[in-house]
C-alpha cells in the first residue's frame, strides 16, 4: 500500500511526539504533558497542526490557563525538579 502525504505527516508527528515525551520525562524526572503547535507566520497566523500526549479536554483547559497567565504577564515556567 502506498502511503499518502497525510500518512507520512501523521507518522512523523507521532515520532516527534514520542521523542518530546521521552526527553521531557528525562528532563523533569517524571512524565509531563505537552502540546506543540505548528503555525504559519503568514497574515492569517492560523495553527496548522499540533501534537500532544494529553487528552484533548485536558489540553484545552491547560491552553486557556496558559493564555490567561501570559496575558497577565505571569511566568509560566516549571522549575526543574518541581513537577
Amino acid at each position: 500500500m502506498h502511503k499518502t502525504q497525510m500518512d507520512k505527516k501523521s507518522e512523523m508527528l507521532d515520532a516527534l511526539a514520542t521523542a518530546i515525551d521521552e526527553v521531557l520525562e528525562e528532563l523533569y524526572g517524571q512524565r509531563m504533558g505537552f502540546a506543540l503547535f505548528m503555525f504559519s507566520f503568514g497574515p492569517k497566523g492560523q495553527a496548522g497542526d499540533y501534537v500532544s500526549n494529553g487528552k484533548k479536554p485536558d489540553m484545552i483547559k491547560f491552553m486557556r490557563d496558559i493564555a490567561d497567565r501570559l496575558e497577565a504577564g505571569e511566568d509560566v515556567a516549571v522549575p526543574l525538579g518541581s513537577a
